[in-house]
């Protein structure tokens, strides 16, 4: 949402034959509340965001199977803030 990319974000794009999923874990340093470019995607698109300023920060961990991808993120001592499961591709 802005330069500095001190939060914790999943932005999803879909189109008519796929669907990317972007996933942003820049909150381990410094913490950014601004969500002055919020106006900027369309409504669908931003799925999480986190930024707690008074917190130590957060990150994030993956998990595959061969069955499913999970993206997860954490706050700093571990407690969930969020978790999307991605299934595989199917190809054509």
């Amino acid at each position: 949402m802005n330069a500095g990319l001190f939060y914790l974000q999943h932005l999803e794009r879909e189109n008519s034959w796929s669907t990317v999923n972007y996933f942003v874990s820049g909150a381990a340093n410094f913490i950014d509340t601004s969500m002055r470019h919020a106006g900027d995607l369309p409504p669908d698109q931003l799925k999480f965001h986190w930024a707690k300023k008074l917190s130590l920060g957060g990150f994030g961990h993956v998990r595959v199977t061969d069955k499913t991808m999970t993206f997860g993120f954490y706050e700093s001592f571990g407690k969930d803030l969020y978790k999307h499961v991605m299934l595989p591709r199917k190809l054509k």
